[in-house]
């Protein structure tokens, strides 16, 4: 009912703030009304942002990422340029390492916009947990860590349950609005 605690990926209060993507020629931010040269600019825009904001720890040539994108406008990866290349061969060319997933959950996300999340999936050896930019939680039973006996009562603890997703590197994540 949006007055609880409940954070996830798309609210979580770590995650940076969305980027609205430019206007195209048509004044519009939709994908919709763009053009090859207009996304493949928001793409592009994407990925330098999340290098810069990893301080050059998200290398695209190097790094695994996701770019997960609203249901309704991941066939705009189809659009093509001049000659015949779409988006997405551009993008497979340009940096093979990006995997392109669809959400509908992103469909209207931001207030009735949609969005892309782009983020680095891991990080190997570098990290000293198991590298992952998000985690899926899944929480261990409810169950008493201890009980201490007082003289007329009984102090009892209980252990606390995360579920869910989390995100432990927001650095590693890149939000944009508007597609």
């Amino acid at each position: 009912n949006g007055v609880n605690r409940t954070y996830g990926l798309l609210n979580d209060p770590a995650l940076p703030a969305y980027v609205t993507v430019n206007n195209g020629a048509s004044g519009n931010t939709e994908w919709s009304s763009k053009t090859f040269l207009e996304i493949t600019a928001d793409i592009r825009n994407a990925v330098a942002a999340l290098r810069t904001q990893s301080q050059d720890l998200i290398d695209p040539e190097s790094v695994n990422i996701t770019m997960g994108l609203a249901t309704s406008v991941i066939d705009r990866l189809s659009v093509t340029s001049d000659f015949g290349v779409s988006v997405r061969d551009w993008l497979t060319k340009t940096y093979p390492k990006i995997r392109v997933i669809s959400a509908p959950e992103l469909n209207g996300a931001n207030g009735g916009a949609n969005v892309m999340y782009l983020y680095a999936e891991n990080f190997g050896e570098e990290s000293t947990d198991d590298g992952a930019t998000m985690i899926q939680v899944v929480p261990a039973k409810f169950q008493t860590l201890g009980v201490e006996k007082r003289a007329k009562t009984y102090l009892e603890s209980y252990s606390n349950a995360t579920a869910g997703v989390m995100v432990k590197r927001p650095w590693a994540v890149y939000r944009a609005t508007g597609l």
